[in-house]
């Protein structure tokens, strides 16, 4: 029995042991506060990253300087679908190489606390225009982070200034060097290039200058290598030291915000009429009237949200452009006892985003446009027995059920109940979209309602850009989808018999806000109607079809394909 508690007790001292030196582990792993990645050095108590470079042989022989440090090759594995791997692009072609992989540097610069102007995951940047990043809204980010460059060799400290000469008009000048924490991660694996620092202000390089711009004269024919210090084969180390942040504002990309939407608040604190018009879904309403942190209008408004959401939850606010209101937001926010930590503004607003990633248009939250895809969607039923047409008492003609020619309606305009499909969609919401993504309009002048009693002539045909219309549902939980010709059955409008000519469509933007609308606002006058998509040539559908002249031609719903009354379906157009 002895013996076994000695056993034991050694058993526990032991397993004491080992738990403390694990937690000990534990802490001092939690609390690291420098290390290596790769080749790069990190050390966030000194907020600096370093690394080795060489200067290159082959641009020592008069070239211009278009790229600064250049890696050797790329060897990490591709963390986007898509990236590549291997040899970079631009081995040999910088002023000097190095081994410290780009990405690497990305992560030891995270680690040592600077800010990327686009976050790593964010969208292609390749966009940005002509300029300087600093005067490139890529989004309205100013609060990415400026670094002090330094190169060491053999104790003596040098600027980048003395590794490089500029010439501005053939007169040697003081170079223009503001290097800072572009990001760029995504491009710079897309495009496999290599790129670590830049002397320009580049969509590629991890690093790169801020004071000279992309798609200007200087960006490649001005900076040239310093002969009189530089040798082939001459090893320097590289010093990024992390400036402060003079910004006072915190950013996050319209990439980053789409993968982590679920960990935020969106607060849209663009005015009113904006957001009435097109905002991200989701966003609580948040209106400024002005870009003032004293507008009364506002400050309500985002009480109410802290109300909502709590103090200690996470935000983001979405003006227009990413600058006036959301800053002005941003300073009422911390006011309400909000950390600043937790409040983030959307790089370039709604903007920005509107032209990456699906947004709603209109208030009811039914109709969602795809900007890169160019698809639109809204949310409708299936209709049951339609009696379009009348008696002679008035009544509805039960000889003629489901005759019609209207295929998607707003349920309250006066055609909401006489059409395949009835929807909470407004049609001005949905005219609106196909403006947005830049969909060629109709009508001809042949389709514009001039009087209070015109109407086309019998036959005209609309016109505008080409419109893919489709119709899907859930059935035993797997999607069906149909087109035009499967679910519209032509009939012969004498006897009502089903034609064997098959229903073509030929679905065309007409738009028709001229062709509707008289003395009135063009919303009035769409909204009485209710009509979106017609089966003809409609001077009132926003969507109709060319191959049928106008008042040509009746159809009835397919049935047999069709599910039953009151099955939601999803209609959705593309812009071809």
């Amino acid at each position: 029995m002895k013996h076994s508690r000695k056993v034991f007790a050694l058993i526990m001292t032991v397993a004491m042991v080992f738990t403390m030196s694990f937690a000990t582990v534990g802490v001092s792993a939690a609390t690291k506060t420098s290390g290596k990645v790769g080749a790069v050095k990190w050390n966030k108590a000194k907020k600096t990253v370093s690394f080795d470079v060489t200067v290159n042989e082959k641009m020592l022989n008069g070239a211009a300087v278009t790229h600064f440090i250049i890696n050797d090759k790329m060897t990490r594995k591709a963390e986007v679908k898509g990236q590549k791997t291997g040899k970079t692009g631009n081995a040999g072609a910088g002023l000097f190489s190095t081994k410290a992989n780009a990405l690497d540097l990305y992560d030891a610069l995270v680690k040592a606390g600077a800010t990327p102007w686009v976050d790593k995951f964010a969208e292609d940047a390749t966009s940005f225009g002509a300029g300087t990043i600093k005067d490139n809204v890529n989004n309205g980010n100013t609060a990415y982070s400026k670094l002090e460059m330094t190169f060491k060799k053999d104790g003596k400290t040098y600027t980048p200034q003395d590794m490089v000469k500029y010439k501005n008009k053939g007169a040697e000048a003081a170079a223009p060097v503001e290097m800072c924490f572009t990001g760029n991660y995504v491009n710079n694996r897309t495009y496999n290039s290599g790129c670590v620092a830049c002397i320009f202000s580049c969509y590629v390089g991890v690093t790169s200058n801020q004071a000279i711009g992309i798609g200007t004269t200087n960006e490649k024919e001005n900076y040239f290598f310093a002969s009189d210090l530089l040798k082939a084969g001459d090893k320097y180390t590289v010093t990024y030291k992390i400036k402060p942040n003079d910004s006072g504002y915190n950013y996050i990309s319209a990439g980053q915000f789409n993968k982590d939407k679920a960990k935020y608040a969106l607060l849209d604190v663009r005015p009113a009429e904006k957001y009435d018009y097109s905002h991200i879904k989701g966003a609580f309403q948040a209106s400024f009237k002005e870009a003032k942190n004293t507008d009364e209008t506002g400050i309500a408004a985002l009480k109410a949200a802290v109300k909502k959401y709590g103090k200690n939850n996470k935000y983001v606010l979405c003006c227009n452009t990413g600058k006036g209101f959301a800053k002005a937001a941003a300073d009422v926010m911390a006011t309400l006892g909000v950390k600043p930590a937790n409040v983030q503004i959307l790089c370039g607003g709604f903007e920005n985003w509107k032209t990456k990633f699906k947004y709603q248009q209109g208030t009811d939250g039914n109709v969602i446009v795809d900007p890169v895809k160019k698809v639109i969607t809204l949310d409708a039923k299936v209709n049951g027995p339609i009696y379009m047409l009348k008696d002679a008492n008035g009544n509805p003609d039960k000889t003629k059920k489901d005759w019609t020619h209207h295929l998607v309606v707003n349920e309250n305009g006066s055609n909401g109940k006489v059409c395949f499909f009835p929807t909470k969609a407004k049609p001005m919401d949905v005219y609106n979209a196909f403006k947005d993504l830049g969909t060629e309009e109709g009508p001809g002048e042949a389709m514009i309602r001039k009087t209070e009693n015109d109407k086309p002539a019998a036959g005209t045909l609309v016109e505008g850009g080409k419109v893919d219309v489709k119709v899907s549902w859930k059935k035993g939980g797997k999607k069906v989808t149909k087109t035009l010709p499967q679910i519209v059955k032509r009939i012969d409008q004498k006897t009502g018999k089903a034609l064997k000519e098959k229903y073509v469509a030929d679905m065309r933007f007409g738009g028709c806000c001229k062709g509707v609308s008289t003395m009135t606002k063009p919303e009035e006058k769409m909204n009485i109607s209710g009509c979106i998509t017609c089966t003809f040539s409609c001077w009132i559908g926003t969507v109709s079809n060319a191959q049928y002249g106008y008042s040509t031609e009746e159809v009835v719903p397919n049935r047999s394909v069709l599910p039953k009354k009151g099955t939601k379906v999803t209609v959705t157009y593309t812009v071809k």
